[in-house]
Parts: structure tokens; sequence; C-alpha cells
């Protein structure tokens, strides 16, 4: 679920004049020290369904449930460099409650690094392993779309332990924005990224094994530097 913060803006594809909604919203979440912090995200409606939307005279303060896809976008900086931005592709809009809290994310693709290779431990005990995952779009010949992820503890260790760089897995978790400043430039940034809380071993290209891993803690207290990045060019597919 997620409270819209800026007015609904419709406009209209060049070729097609297909009608395209956006909407600016903020979902609840925490900061890396474990504090409630509230992220930001892209909400785009498509053709049909602007109509309904509109419909429903969306306000800014307003909550919503959200369905859909969410697809990792790369954009240019003012600076030249690349940046993966969250976009999210409602399929529904619904009004929800004020108190109504959902966030729910599936996805399955391959590791993008080896396992072993972004691994942090805490005095705490906790640690967390981080990777980015190649998912394939649904148009043939275009990139994937890359979502980097974070898993803790026992899921984590499950992971490093018996999977490998190009191995398909499937992760059901939540959709995180890490907020940070940019030690440059001094300007605020927005990285998405997904905290897997229960994995599936979909198998590797030498055999058919699946099995799920045990969950992770809902949530855990521990700051966490940022992960080393990945290869984009190296497609493990």
């Amino acid at each position: 679920s997620a409270t819209v913060t800026g007015e609904p803006q419709v406009r209209y594809t060049t070729n097609d004049q297909i009608p395209v909604m956006e909407i600016q919203v903020e979902f609840a979440g925490k900061d890396n020290q474990g504090q409630p912090q509230q992220k930001p995200l892209h909400v785009t409606v498509w053709n049909g369904n602007v109509a309904k939307v509109q419909a429903m005279n969306l306000a800014v303060g307003q909550s919503l449930l959200l369905e859909g896809s969410v697809a990792m976008d790369k954009v240019q900086t003012t600076e030249g460099q690349k940046r993966t931005t969250a976009k999210f592709w409602a399929y529904k809009v619904i009004p929800a409650a004020a108190d109504y809290g959902l966030n729910i994310v599936n996805i399955a693709g391959r590791l993008g690094q080896e396992p072993s290779d972004d691994v942090k431990y805490f005095e705490s005990g906790n640690m967390v392993a981080t990777n980015s995952i190649a998912v394939r779009r649904p148009k043939k010949d275009t990139e994937p779309d890359w979502f980097r992820c974070k898993f803790w503890n026992k899921t984590g260790e499950s992971i490093v332990d018996h999977q490998h760089k190009g191995n398909t897995i499937g992760v059901t978790g939540r959709l995180d924005i890490e907020i940070f400043q940019d030690r440059n430039t001094g300007e605020v940034r927005h990285t998405p990224v997904l905290v897997g809380d229960r994995v599936s071993f979909l198998g590797s290209k030498s055999n058919g094994e699946s099995h799920t891993a045990p969950a992770a803690p809902a949530a855990v207290s521990a700051s966490v530097p940022a992960p080393s990045e990945t290869n984009y060019d190296d497609i493990p597919f």
C-alpha cells in the first residue's frame, strides 16, 4: 500500500495517443538504523486503466493498494553516471484504509554474481548477502531487469552455501528504497532494493533440483554498507 504525494499527471504517447498516468507515492519503510522512513516510488498506470483511476479523483494524502509489476530502469544523471530507479506499473489501483500495510514482491531470475562475493557480518551476529538478480522482461531482445537483493542470516547463508552465479532462484520479499547522500555531490540518492524473506532454488543449468530456503527475520537492526557493483554487461543467461 502507498500514499499519494503529488497530483496525478496524464500524458499521451506520441504515436498511438495511448493515455498514461504518472503518480508519485510513498510507502512505509525503515532507514538503515531501523527507524521509520517514508520511501518514494514512481507509479505508472497504462491505457484502459487510466480512466478507472481518473474516476477515483485521487488526492494528495490518499492511501492506495497497488497491484502490478516492478521494473528497474537505468537513468543517466547530470554527471553522466547511470543510476537504477524503480518504476511500478500498476494493473490495479484500489483505495485503501490509511493504516493498511502490504508490501510483497515476487521475482524469479538468475544470480548475477557469486553469492560469496558480497557477504557482510556484524558484531550483533547478523549477516547479509547481497546479490543482483537478472529477471527477463516479457518483450524479447530487451535487457533484463536487475534487482539488487539483500538476504539476511539463514536465508543468506543458504544462498552462499548452495548457489552460484547463473543459477535460477525465486524470491519473495519486500521492496525497499535506500535513501543516502552522495559523498561526491552531496545530493540525496534513492536506490531500490529487494529484501528477500524467502527464496526457492529453481535449479542451475546443470541440474533441475529445487527447494525452499528458510525465511529470514522480518526486521534486523543493523547498518548495512553499500554493496559492490555488479557487472551489468555480464548477463548470466
